[in-house]
């Protein structure tokens, strides 16, 4: 099954690699050339999955620390109306439908709610499933309008803000569950007549900060 989330990761590594050529050339009009693919590419990734809106400005970072600030400044200046010129045609179909300036789908609020469902001794009910997550905000709201947009995000905004609100500690500790992860192996498997293989170092940190 092709899932959306695995493209962004080809697109992103495509990104990357292009910067370091760019970062090496020492022809001007290649590196402004390997700018504009970078961010084609990223407006692209944005269309298929919009909530690596928040990587940019790393990248942007990233590639000022291994070049210069110069350098950096340049990539982002020459970025930004690439992007906005390919979100374009979503945005003015968001304002249409929306009267909203919206350049891509709004998920910030949605990822942070799912997030908190990650861990099932959340005390607020959340789950990490969209289909789960519409029917619990309805419920919570009685709102009845489609899901996904800036009137259900507005609901989700402050379901997430009461729960900070009312549990900030487990909020802080939801957060910190997740570093671990960083440390855990890209593949486990389990076999039925061995047992499962042996517990990571990432599974234990989880279960000290449970």
């Amino acid at each position: 099954t092709a899932l959306r989330d695995a493209y962004p990761v080809w697109i992103l590594g495509c990104m990357i690699a292009f910067a370091l050529v760019a970062r090496d050339t020492v022809h001007d009009w290649l590196k402004k050339m390997l700018y504009i693919l970078i961010a084609a590419l990223y407006a692209v990734s944005l269309l298929i999955n919009p909530i690596l809106q928040y990587y940019f400005p790393l990248f942007i970072f990233g590639y000022a620390f291994m070049t210069s600030k110069k350098e950096g400044i340049s990539l982002f200046l020459i970025s930004l109306p690439i992007i906005l010129l390919i979100l374009s045609p979503w945005a003015m179909r968001n304002y249409q439908e929306f009267h909203k300036v919206i350049l891509t789908r709004d998920v910030f609020w949605q990822g942070i709610w799912e997030g908190f469902g990650q861990f099932d001794d959340n005390p607020f009910g959340a789950k990490l499933s969209d289909d789960a997550t519409c029917v619990f905000l309805r419920e919570k709201s009685g709102y009845q309008g489609p899901c996904w947009t800036p009137a259900s995000s507005d609901i989700l905004r402050s379901m997430v803000l009461e729960a900070v609100y009312k549990e900030p500690v487990w909020v802080v500790k939801s957060f910190l569950r997740r570093v671990p992860s960083f440390f855990e192996p890209v593949l486990s498997w389990e076999f039925s007549s061995l047992g499962s293989l042996p517990q990571s170092v990432g599974n234990r940190l989880t279960i000290l900060l449970q």
